[in-house]
């Protein structure tokens, strides 16, 4: 399995840079922005479709419960599996989502999950879907458990935005992070994503997508620009150039980082 590679440029480049992509996507023609297939789903609360299970462990001020359930994404499209624990002692907390990498799943974020909550956070993983595996999440379901050709569905725009197979995966970041939110025991202004990998991708791109949503941020081995150094550089390149210009435009998490006002490790 490949990473996803960060780019390394300097501290000026890299303003210069971040500066040519908010002009460049201030002059994308309206049009080509309605077209956004995050768009409908930034301030998306998903509804629970099943509870799965609820246990209590730990004691006193380290207690937690820990909740599995599934949620509706996209419409119902996808079923998406999540966990989410949370300290028992009554009060408000800030909220941490965890992303897992290709082909994992959320069980693999579960010590986060638990060891988080205990230390004072209400945490979230989730199956994302078309980004975790297929035989490694038994209550998730959707049309990309039926997918083949490795990674080539993630950069799949044919016919429209909309067709790629990180909208799945994405859309079910940004509701499981809606979801997350909504919860009582939350502070809605204190919440962070950290992911690896791809998820480190979704880590990146939702802090682009959600803005002022987000507060910090840590994304290991998932940025941006992905054309200009990366695992992914030849599949980019090698797409016919209206396709390129669209995945770039809508799925590179490094265009999307004018929107970031987290702080971002």
């Amino acid at each position: 399995m490949h990473l996803p590679c960060l780019v390394t440029i300097n501290g000026l480049k890299l303003i210069r840079l971040l500066c040519f992509c908010a002009v460049a996507l201030s002059f994308i023609p309206r049009s080509v922005q309605a077209q956004d297939p995050f768009a409908t789903y930034l301030s998306s609360v998903p509804t629970v479709v099943s509870n799965i299970s609820s246990a209590n462990s730990g004691s006193g001020a380290s207690a937690i419960t820990t909740r599995r359930f599934t949620f509706s994404s996209r419409n119902g499209t996808n079923i998406v599996f999540a966990i989410l624990a949370y300290p028992q002692l009554a009060g408000a907390y800030p909220g941490i989502m965890w992303l897992h990498g290709g082909g994992s799943d959320a069980e693999a974020m579960a010590g986060n999950v638990a060891t988080f909550a205990a230390r004072g956070y209400v945490c979230i993983a989730i199956d994302q879907p078309s980004i975790a595996g297929t035989d490694n999440t038994p209550y998730s379901s959707g049309p990309w458990k039926f997918q083949t050709g490795g990674d080539a569905p993630k950069f799949n725009v044919t016919g429209g935005p909309q067709n790629c197979s990180l909208v799945d995966a994405e859309v079910g970041c940004i509701e499981g992070f809606n979801l997350l939110k909504a919860q009582s025991n939350v502070i809605p202004t204190k919440m962070g994503i950290s992911g690896s990998s791809w998820g480190g991708y979704s880590t990146t791109m939702l802090a682009g997508l959600l803005g002022t949503n987000v507060t910090a941020v840590y994304s290991q081995y998932g940025c941006g620009f992905y054309d200009k150094g990366s695992a992914w550089s030849a599949t980019i390149s090698n797409m016919p150039t209206a396709d390129r210009n669209v995945w770039l435009t809508y799925f590179d998490a490094g265009r999307r980082a004018p929107n970031m006002t987290a702080a971002y490790l």
